[in-house]
C-alpha cells in the first residue's frame, strides 16, 4: 500500500506520532484570544495535529492553567460531536481518576467546538521514548506505567467508554512522574470515514488491534491491545511491528505474532514478557481486561523474584520467541495486486493467478492482499484445496460457502441465494441446517443437475458480490479436485460485471500439459479479466530484513550473501533456516562478522529433515504416523491410533507446535495441519513404503472406530487409506468405501471426483481372483460415472470392456446395462454417423435378455431405433413402435418416457405429423406425471415443432409460451435457449427479420454458456435462411462449407449448398452439388429430421436448373407432404408451405393447373400461419409461372400476384424478391 491509498487522516496520525507533521488544513491567521465567553484565556500555542489546535489557557474562573483543544472545522460531524460531548459528560459523571487527564468543560464558540482539559506539564510517554533512542525504559517506570495506564482504561471502560487510540503520544506525565491518559474523547470523534474504507478506523497503525484495523466496532479489548503494543515499546525501545508501508504495519498487527521482547531486552521479566504477548493476541477473547493487567503487574512489581526470572535464561533457543507471518519485499507485486482488487471493486471481475515454487511465499502474499482488502471494505473468503485424498467434492467453494453463511439468518441467506438455495444445499449441508424446509433440486440429467448448482453458486456470490464487494482465495489449485476447477471456469464466464476477485495460487512446476488445472488456466486467461503473476526469489535486502524483523537480530552481510546464495530467496527455505539457526542457538553468534564459516543445508527438506530431527522421539514418531493423515489431521483419529492418555498427546502436539512444524487450524478445535505442505512430505518420505501401506490401514481402522456413527462423512478418506494398504484383506473395505464414496460424490454433483472412486474400486476389484461378476458391475458404474464426467471417449472404452465380460459371464442384465450406458450418445452427438459397433451391442443384449416384456428390454428397443436413425432403411420405426407398445404394456414412466422419445425421433422424415403430435403430447403428459420436467420441455417443443408443421397457429403459440415457463422454472440454459430460439422463428415467419436475427443471437449465448453442442448448427440454420430471406446468402456461403466438411454424412448441407449457389448465380456450381445428391435417385438418402428439408431445397434447384427428370423424382417423393409446412428436424426452423415446392416442381415439368393448385394451397397457408415473406415467395413464383405458362386469361392474375410480392418485397426488405418482381412486371407491361 503506497502513501496514497490510504486514507489522509490515518496518514496524519501516522505522521505526528513520526514526528514529522501532515500538511495541516488552514489554522486560524491569528492566535484566538479566548474561549467559554472569555473564561478560558489562551496564552500560547503547545501544538497542532490533523484533528486539532491545541493551546495553552488561563481558566479565569479558577485561576488555573488549562489545555484547551480547537477541532478542525469540516473535520467531525454533528454525530461525532455529539458523542464526544456525551463520554466527556459520562467521564465527569463517573468521577476523576487519578490516571486520566480530566476533562473540564466541552462547548462551541463561532462554530469551532473546543475541549477544556487539565494541563499536565512533565510532556509525553512519546517524547520520553525519544529521548530514550530506542532503548528500552527502567523496568520499575515500565511497571508503574502499564499499571497506571492498565488502571485508567479499567475505569473508563467500567463508563463504558473505550479510547480507540491508546499510544504514547496520548499519555502525560506529572511533574512526578505519574503517567495520565488523555485526549478520550477526541479520539473517539476523529473516526476516519473515507469512503473507499468500510465502517471506518480509529486509532494509530503501530498501535492498532486487529479488529480494530479491520473496521470492527470499537470495544475494550481494542485498548488493551494498544497497552500490550505501547508496553512492548517501553520494555524494549522498539514497536512490535516495523514495516516499509502503513499496510505492512496493519498486515502484522492482523497476521503476524511478535518478536518475544526479550529478544530485545534480555533482563525483562518472563512474567512481564508472557503478559505482553498476552496483550498482544490477535483474538481479542484471549487478552485480559484491564483489571487483571493492573493486578498482574503489582504482582510482578512486588515481588523480586518474579523480577529476577528473566525470560532469555531459559528460552533463547525457542521458536515460541520468533515473529511469525513477517512479509518483506514484494513491493512491485503487491502494488499491482493492489490496483487489480480496487479495479474489481467498482463492479468488475477480476482473476489473479499467483504462481512460484514452494515455499516461495505465496499464501503470504495472499494474507497482505487480504488485510488491504479488509480496509478497503471487500469480504475476504479463503478455499484451501486438499493435497492428497479424502477432501469432500469441491472442497475449496465449499469452505468459502460455510464461511460466508455461517453468520447469517435464514431470512438473510434466502435473500441472498433464494430458489437456488436447494441447489446449492445437496452439496453444502450447512445451507439446509439454516434453511430446513427447502424442497430437494428437480431430478435433472447429470450435465443439466451440475450446470444449474453452477449457476447457483453464480447467482448467490453475484448478490453476496453486490452486497459487499469480496474476494475469493482459492490456494494450492494444484490439488484443487476436478469439479472445483470447473466450478472455477464457470464463475470466470458468468460472474463478469460482479466486483469480485478471484486469486488462485498454484505451483506451476507440478502442472504439466495433461493437469486438469491447464486447461482451467487456459480457460481463464482466454476470458481476459485477469492474468499470471510469477513470483521469484527475495532479494538479499529483503532477507536481511526478513532476518531482522523475524528475530531482532541485524545479521552481517556474511550470513544475508550465505542465506541469498542456498536458499534463492525462497521465503519457506529462509524461514527453516532461521528456525535451524535459533533452535540450534547460533543465530546471534551468526548476526555478526563477515568472512566466517556458516553452514546452511543444502534444500529446505534437509533443513526440515535436521529440524524435525531435533523432537524427541516419541513427537518425532507421532508427526510421522500423522503425516500420513495428511496436510491436517484430528486429534481423535490420532488419540485412537497412538492409543496414549490425551494430556501426553497433546503435550507432545504442543511441542511440535512450539517449533512451528505444526499448528492448530483457527476455529476449529482439535484440528491440526503442519505448517507447511513440504513438512509433511519430507515426513512422508522417510518411511519405508511396507510401513506407509500398514500405517494406511491403521488409519482407516481408526477413522472407522472413531466416527462409527457418521462414516459418511469420511467415506473418501476410508476409500483412500484402504486402498493404500493394498493387501490381499483389505480389498473388500477398499471396494465398499470407494463405491459408498463414489454414491456420495455423484449427489454431490461432483463426477470427476466419482469416476476417481469408482476407478479405485476397479483397481482394487481387478486384482481379486473370482471378482469377475463384481469387477464387471464396476466397470458399468466406473463408465456411467465417466460419461456424467464427460469424458465420452473414456467411458466408450470402459463400457465396451464391460460388455465383453459381460457377454463372456453370461449375463444379459449387465450386457444391458453396459450398452445402455453408451446409448445416449447414439444421436445428439455423432451426427450423421450410424454407430453399428452399438448396433451390434444393443442387438447381442435383446437377445441374452428375457424376451419377455420388461423395462429394461423397452429401453434397449428404444435406444436401437435411435441408433437406426441415419440409416436410410425404416427400421427405427418397427424397433419404436414396438419398444412403446412394451412399454405400454408393462405400465411406468421409466420405460414409457424413453420409448416415446425414439418414437419421435423416428418419425421425422416421413408424413408422421399428426402421429408425432399425438406422441409428443402423451410425453407432456406422461412427464408431467411423474414430475420429469425434462421430458416435460422435450414434449412442449415437440408440439411446438409438429403444431407449426401443420400449421395451427395459436396453438404452436401456446405451446411454445408452455415451454417458456416451463424452462424458466427448471432454471436450465441447456433447455432455456430454446424459448427464445422459438420465438426468433415466429420472428422469421412473420417477416421481422432484425428481430429473428437478434433473438436466435440472444439464444445462441445462453446455448453457449450451457455448453449445448446444439447451439451452432440450431443459429447456423437460422442465419443462412434469413439471409436467404434478405437475398444475402454469399455471406454465409464459407459457413455452410464449414459444417459440410465437420459432418459430410448430413445431406441436407449439401443441399443447401445447393440452393445458396442458386440464390448467388451459380449454375454450374448448383448442378455439381445436385448431381451428387440425385446419383441414386435419392433413394439413399436417410429418412431423418432433415430430409423432407433437403429435398424442397433440391426442389428449388431442380426448378431453377429446368431439370425434369429430378423435378418428376422429387415431385413424386415430396407429395405426401402436399399439405404441410416444410419444418427442419427437432430445431423447427421453418421453410414455407410445401404446396410452394410442388408448386415450382409442377410447373417444371408444364403442368401448370396442379402447379397453380399448389400455389394457391401456399398462399393460403401463408395467410393462415401468418407467414408474410413465404407468401411474397409464392406469389412471385406463382406469378411467374403463369406469365411462363401462356394459359390464356392468366396474365392479369400474374400481374396483380407480382405486384403484391414487389410490396412485400420492399416492406420486409427481401431485396431478391423485389428485384425478380421488378423484372417480371417489367415483362408484363410488355
Amino acid at each position: 500500500m503506497s502513501d496514497s491509498d490510504i486514507p489522509k487522516e490515518l496518514m496524519e496520525t501516522v505522521s505526528l506520532h513520526e514526528g514529522t507533521a501532515a500538511a495541516p488544513l488552514q489554522a486560524p491567521g491569528e492566535l484566538p484570544e479566548s474561549f467559554g465567553s472569555g473564561r478560558y484565556r489562551v496564552t500560547r500555542r503547545l501544538g497542532e495535529g490533523g484533528q486539532k489546535w491545541v493551546y495553552l489557557g488561563r481558566d479565569a474562573a479558577l485561576d488555573r492553567d488549562v489545555v484547551i483543544s480547537v477541532l478542525r472545522t469540516g473535520q467531525f460531524d454533528p454525530a461525532q460531536v455529539s458523542r464526544l460531548r456525551r463520554e466527556a459528560m459520562t467521564m465527569a459523571r463517573f468521577g476523576a481518576h487519578p490516571n486520566i487527564v480530566t476533562v473540564f468543560d466541552i462547548g462551541e464558540e463561532q462554530g469551532q467546538t473546543y475541549v477544556i482539559t487539565e494541563f499536565v506539564e512533565g510532556g509525553s510517554v512519546a517524547d520520553l521514548l525519544d529521548r530514550h533512542q530506542e532503548r528500552p525504559l527502567p523496568l520499575e517506570q515500565v511497571l508503574q506505567f502499564t499499571e497506571q495506564l492498565a488502571g485508567a482504561l479499567q475505569h473508563a471502560h467500567a463508563a463504558g467508554i473505550v479510547h480507540r487510540d491508546v499510544k504514547p503520544a496520548n499519555v502525560w506525565l506529572t511533574r512526578e512522574g505519574t503517567a495520565k491518559l488523555g485526549d478520550f474523547g477526541l479520539a473517539s470523534a476523529a473516526q476516519i470515514a473515507d469512503p473507499g474504507f468500510e465502517g471506518g478506523i480509529v486509532g494509530t497503525p503501530y498501535y492498532m488491534a486487529p479488529e480494530q484495523a479491520q473496521g470492527n466496532p470499537p470495544n475494550p479489548q481494542n485498548d488493551i491491545y494498544a497497552l500490550g503494543a505501547m508496553v512492548y515499546e517501553m520494555a524494549t525501545g522498539r514497536l512490535p511491528f516495523r514495516a516499509a508501508t502503513l499496510l505492512g504495519i496493519i498486515a502484522q498487527h492482523v497476521h503476524t505474532a511478535p518478536v518475544a521482547p526479550s529478544w530485545h531486552n534480555a533482563g525483562l521479566p518472563k512474567a512481564l514478557e508472557r503478559l505482553i504477548l498476552r496483550l498482544l493476541s490477535k483474538k481479542p477473547e484471549d487478552r485480559p481486561d484491564a483489571g487483571t493487567v493492573a493486578a498482574q503487574v503489582r504482582t510482578i512489581a512486588s515481588s523480586a523474584a518474579a523480577r529476577m526470572d528473566v525470560a532469555a535464561h531459559y528460552d533463547e533457543t525457542s521458536l515460541s520467541r520468533l515473529a511469525e507471518g513477517v512479509f518483506v519485499g514484494r513491493e512491485q507485486i503487491m502494488a499491482s495486486m493492489r490496483q487489480t482488487l480496487n479495479e474489481a471493486i467498482p463492479g468488475q471481475l477480476r482473476l489473479l493467478l499467483l504462481t512460484g515454487e514452494p515455499g516461495s511465499g505465496k499464501t503470504r502474499i495472499c494474507a497482505q492482499l487480504a488485510t488491504y482488502a479488509g480496509l478497503r471494505g471487500v469480504r475476504v473468503l479463503t478455499g484451501q484445496c486438499y493435497e492428497g485424498q479424502g477432501a469432500p467434492a469441491f472442497w475449496p467453494w465449499l469452505q468459502i460457502v460455510r464461511d460466508y453463511c455461517k453468520d447469517l439468518s435464514a431470512q438473510q441467506l434466502m435473500e441472498l441465494m433464494g430458489q437456488s438455495a436447494a441447489d446449492i444445499a445437496q452439496v453444502v449441508p450447512e445451507v439446509r441446517a439454516i434453511l430446513p424446509e427447502l424442497p430437494p433440486p428437480p431430478v435433472l440429467e447429470p450435465d443439466k443437475a451440475r450446470f444449474r448448482f453452477f449457476d447457483s453458486v453464480a447467482t448467490f456470490l453475484r448478490n453476496a458480490g453486490r452486497r459487499q464487494p469480496l474476494m475469493l482465495t482459492l490456494d494450492d489449485l494444484h490439488w484443487a479436485d476436478p469439479a472445483s476447477l470447473l466450478l472455477l471456469e464457470f464463475l470466470g464466464r458468468e460472474l463478469a460485471g460482479t466486483p469480485i476477485l478471484l486469486l488462485g495460487t498454484y505451483r506451476d512446476a507440478e502442472v504439466d500439459r495433461q493437469h486438469p488445472l491447464t486447461r482451467t488456466l487456459g480457460q481463464l486467461v482466454h476470458l481476459g479479466i485477469g492474468r499470471k503473476i510469477p513470483l521469484e526469489g527475495l532479494s538479499p535486502a529483503d532477507i536481511a530484513q526478513y532476518v531482522e524483523m523475524t528475530s531482532g537480530v541485524e545479521p552481517s552481510d556474511a550470513l544475508v550473501a550465505a542465506a541469498h546464495r542456498q536458499t534463492g530467496g525462497n521465503a519457506l527455505f529462509l524461514t527453516e533456516v532461521v528456525r535451524l539457526l535459533v533452535s540450534e542457538g547460533r543465530l546471534r553468534d551468526l548476526g555478526h562478522g563477515d568472512n566466517i564459516y556458516i553452514p546452511i543445508p543444502l534444500s529446505v527438506r534437509e533443513v526440515i529433515h535436521r529440524r524435525v530431527n531435533g523432537l524427541s522421539p516419541e513427537c518425532y514418531r507421532l508427526l510421522t504416523t500423522a503425516s500420513v493423515i495428511g496436510r491436517n489431521f484430528n486429534l481423535k483419529v490420532l488419540q485412537e491410533l497412538q492409543q496414549i492418555p490425551e494430556d501426553e498427546l497433546l503435550d507432545l502436539l504442543e511441542q511440535a507446535a512450539s517449533t512451528r512444524v505444526i499448528e492448530e487450524v483457527e476455529g476449529q478445535p482439535g484440528e491440526y495441519s503442519f505448517s507447511h505442505a513440504l513438512i509433511r512430505d519430507t515426513l512422508y518420505e522417510q518411511l519405508s513404503a511396507t510401513r506407509r501401506s500398514r500405517l494406511h490401514l491403521r488409519i482407516a481402522q481408526a477413522i472407522e472406530r472413531t466416527y462409527s456413527g457418521a462414516l459418511d462423512l469420511h467415506l473418501s478418506a476410508l476409500a483412500y487409506h484402504f486402498s493404500q494398504a493394498p493387501f490381499p484383506e483389505n480389498a473388500g473395505p477398499a471396494i465398499e468405501y470407494s463405491l459408498r464414496a463414489a454414491e456420495r460424490a455423484t449427489s454431490q454433483l461432483a463426477y470427476e471426483e466419482s469416476a476417481s472412486l469408482y476407478q479405485r474400486a476397479v483397481d482394487a476389484a481387478a486384482n481379486q481372483p473370482g471378482q469377475e461378476l463384481l469387477l464387471c458391475e464396476l466397470l458399468v458404474a466406473l463408465g456411467e460415472a465417466q460419461l456424467r464426467a464427460s469424458l465420452p471417449d473414456r467411458s466408450r472404452a470402459t463400457l465396451e470392456q464391460a460388455a465383453a465380460l459381460a457377454q463372456k459371464l453370461g449375463s444379459g442384465t449387465l450386457l444391458a446395462r453396459a450398452v445402455l450406458a453408451i446409448a445416449p450418445t447414439a444421436i445428439g452427438v455423432r451426427y450423421g454417423q450410424t454407430d453399428h459397433v452399438l448396433i451390434k451391442l444393443l442387438e447381442d443384449a435383446l437377445r441374452q435378455t428375457d424376451p419377455a416384456d420388461s423395462a429394461i428390454r423397452a429401453r434397449l428397443l428404444a435406444q436401437l431405433s435411435l441408433a437406426h436413425y441415419h440409416a436410410p432403411k425404416e427400421e427405427r420405426l418397427r424397433l419404436s413402435q414396438e419398444a412403446v407398445e412394451m412399454a405400454r404394456r408393462i405400465g411406468g414412466a421409466d420405460a414409457l418416457l424413453p420409448a416415446l422419445y425414439s418414437r419421435s425421433i423416428a418419425l421425422m422424415g416421413f408424413e408422421k405429423a399428426g402421429e408425432r403430435l399425438e406422441v409428443a403430447s402423451e410425453m407432456v403428459r406422461t412427464a408431467e406425471l411423474v414430475h420429469n420436467k425434462e421430458m416435460v420441455l422435450r414434449g412442449h417443443y415437440g408440439r411446438f415443432r409438429e403444431l407449426l408443421e401443420l400449421g395451427e397457429r395459436p396453438a404452436l403459440d401456446e405451446a411454445l409460451q408452455r415451454y417458456g415457463i416451463a424452462a424458466e422454472e427448471l432454471r436450465q440454459p441447456a433447455h432455456s435457449w430454446l424459448s427464445p430460439f422459438g420465438q426468433s422463428i415466429i420472428a422469421l415467419i412473420e417477416g421481422r427479420l432484425a428481430e429473428a436475427e437478434s433473438l436466435a443471437t440472444e439464444a445462441a449465448a445462453i446455448g453457449r454458456r450451457a455448453q449445448d453442442a446444439n447451439t451452432p448448427l440450431f443459429f447456423s440454420v437460422v442465419l443462412v435462411t434469413l439471409r436467404g430471406l434478405q437475398g444475402r446468402s454469399g455471406e454465409v456461403l464459407e459457413r455452410v462449407r464449414t459444417f459440410i466438411e465437420a459432418y459430410p454424412t448430413i445431406k441436407s448441407w449439401r443441399a443447401t449448398l445447393a440452393k445458396m449457389y442458386m440464390d448467388v448465380d451459380r449454375p454450374d456450381d448448383a448442378r455439381r452439388e445436385l448431381e451428387l445428391l440425385a446419383s441414386h435417385d435419392f433413394i439413399d438418402h436417410p429418412r431423418d429430421g432433415a430430409f423432407v428439408v433437403g429435398m424442397a431445397l433440391l426442389a428449388q434447384v431442380v426448378a431453377w436448373l429446368k431439370d425434369e427428370a429430378r423435378a418428376r423424382l422429387l415431385y413424386d417423393l415430396l407429395l405426401p407432404f402436399a399439405e404441410r409446412n416444410v419444418v427442419i428436424g427437432t430445431s423447427a426452423v421453418y421453410y414455407g408451405p410445401m404446396g410452394r415446392h410442388l408448386g415450382l416442381l409442377a410447373g417444371t415439368l408444364s403442368r401448370w393447373e396442379d402447379a397453380e393448385a399448389h400455389f394457391n394451397l401456399s398462399m393460403e397457408m401463408c395467410r393462415q400461419i401468418n407467414a408474410p415473406p413465404f407468401l411474397a415467395y409464392s406469389q412471385l413464383e406463382c406469378g411467374a409461372m403463369l406469365l411462363e405458362s401462356g394459359v390464356p386469361g392468366k396474365r392479369p392474375r400474374a400481374a396483380a400476384l407480382l405486384r403484391e410480392a414487389l410490396d412485400a418485397g420492399e416492406r420486409l426488405g427481401m431485396f431478391k424478391v423485389k428485384r425478380d418482381a421488378e423484372r417480371l412486371i417489367v415483362n408484363v407491361n410488355g
